[in-house]
């Protein structure tokens, strides 16, 4: 596959590079989708807009109370930037699992968000942070909440002319622990049959005294937050274990939120089941890290 390459220096630069090109001229970062669509055929871009070069997308640092992440910033640095870290450990932890080092040191957070793939491991936790994805092009930036971003499999807001600069994440309410747990047919370098991230905190405006904030991946056409196991949690609290009464009935509130599909890595109803289960392990898991900070 032949196309030409372009590497601007500046945002302005590539936003007006790419200012209408139409669908032919394409953003890229470290070109991992890039080498995939070459192999199969996918898409086959005339032109591609390396960013980066650009400083400004390659950003990690802390605004107003938010931690911004350009889109650039590759994922490794993410696993271990103590910002990320701090700031939003769930983040942090569903980049740890995601592919091989390799991968991970030659990938970029916003190659892996405008993939938008519903297996891709940032989205769920992403949901749960809370972020806002800002999306630039000549006409200025719009800032898009997480859920709204998200449009089906393959597909974003982002429109003609627009680029993903950055990820803005709010700081989590006092007292918030995180988690993320991934299921997939094997232990590493995998896709997410089914991914689960959860975030929960002291709430006392909540009849339990904690939130929760859950969202699953590679059950839906976009990732989703799963509302029935959050508004359980606010009246109930979180289980003790997995197994519990309130254990069952929280999976099985979990699940309710999931749309699975059969396709060639598992059926529906095996991914059905697995929501059930990590969503419950999550739960325990953040009563266990709540209590703990006690």
């Amino acid at each position: 596959m032949r196309f030409h390459y372009h590497r601007p220096a500046t945002l302005g630069e590539a936003l007006e590079l790419l200012a209408g090109a139409g669908p032919a001229r394409r953003p890229i970062a470290y070109g991992s989708d890039l080498l995939v669509w070459t192999k199969t055929g996918t898409r086959r871009p005339d032109d591609v807009v390396d960013l980066t070069g650009i400083p400004e997308l390659l950003r990690i640092e802390e605004i107003d109370g938010d931690l911004v992440i350009g889109a650039g910033a590759r994922l490794a640095d993410l696993g271990r930037h103590p910002l990320v870290r701090e700031h939003c450990p769930v983040l942090a932890k569903s980049v740890a699992v995601m592919g091989s080092v390799q991968l991970r040191e030659g990938a970029s957070l916003g190659g892996n968000v405008c993939t938008a793939s519903p297996a891709g491991d940032t989205a769920p936790a992403l949901l749960v942070a809370e972020a806002r994805m800002l999306v630039t092009s000549t006409k200025g930036t719009r800032h898009v909440p997480a859920r709204d971003f998200y449009t089906g499999p393959g597909t974003t807001v982002v429109g003609p002319g627009e680029v993903l600069t950055a990820v803005a994440l709010p700081r989590l309410p006092p007292g918030t622990v995180g988690t993320f747990r991934k299921g997939s047919r094997r232990a590493a370098v995998d896709l997410a049959l089914v991914s689960v991230a959860g975030v929960a905190f002291p709430d006392a405006a909540a009849p339990s005294g904690v939130a929760l904030r859950l969202a699953l991946g590679a059950v839906a056409p976009t990732p989703v937050r799963a509302a029935p196991a959050e508004d359980l949690v606010r009246c109930a609290g979180l289980p003790e274990s997995p197994d519990d009464e309130l254990g069952c009935t929280f999976a099985a509130a979990a699940r309710s939120a999931a749309r699975p599909i059969d396709d060639v890595r598992a059926t529906a109803a095996y991914r059905l089941e697995l929501v059930g289960v990590l969503a419950a392990r999550v739960a325990a898991e953040l009563r266990a890290a709540l209590e703990a900070n006690r």
